[in-house]
């Protein structure tokens, strides 16, 4: 398994854009799974799960971890491809509905009049598996990054007030799923 998969193609990203397709990444980066294991983890049929795996294992996101019998029928099993799904930005030649919910903070804010091309920007989408205290425990380090930023004096001359956004959440199946 990869430490990260950066996404960079017009695959990568129809394959990663759909939240049943996040979800399944997600529990495959725990452990490996059957496809109807993934759907009952999930909560949805076998069945209309089968097109998500298939679009996820021909993206390459992720990939046949090995077989196992049950009864008469060879299951596969699947893992993910990496630990965690980067990207800096989407293709080009990539509909921009599709692409909104992974806009980098430079494209957003730059589209909306924001900053400027000659101003240093970053931006990233980054999906990583990790537990609610994990979560809980890196924004509480954000937090004290913060703080010890505050606190600073600069030597340098102030050229400019810069802004920090970062939006944290947790990826659901649908809008009930806490």
């Amino acid at each position: 398994m990869k430490d990260i998969y950066y996404l960079s193609t017009r695959q990568d990203w129809k394959a990663y854009s759909h939240p049943l397709r996040q979800q399944q990444l997600l529990l495959l980066c725990e452990k490996e799974m059957t496809n109807a294991e993934l759907a009952n983890s999930i909560g949805v049929a076998p069945g209309r799960l089968h097109f998500h795996t298939g679009q996820l294992l021909d993206a390459g996101l992720i990939e046949i971890a090995g077989t196992r019998e049950k009864g008469p029928i060879t299951e596969k099993l699947y893992r993910a491809s990496a630990r965690r799904y980067e990207s800096k930005q989407a293709p080009e030649d990539i509909d921009r509905p599709l692409a909104s919910t992974f806009e980098t903070g430079k494209d957003l804010y730059l589209r909306r009049g924001h900053g400027s091309t000659d101003s240093p920007m970053t931006g990233t989408c980054l999906a990583i598996p990790m537990s609610r205290q994990t979560a809980l425990a890196f924004m509480a380090r954000l937090e004290q990054l913060q703080e010890e930023l505050l606190a600073t004096k600069e030597d340098d001359e102030v050229d400019g007030i810069y802004a920090v956004t970062l939006v944290m959440h947790r990826l659901a199946t649908d809008e009930t799923t806490p």
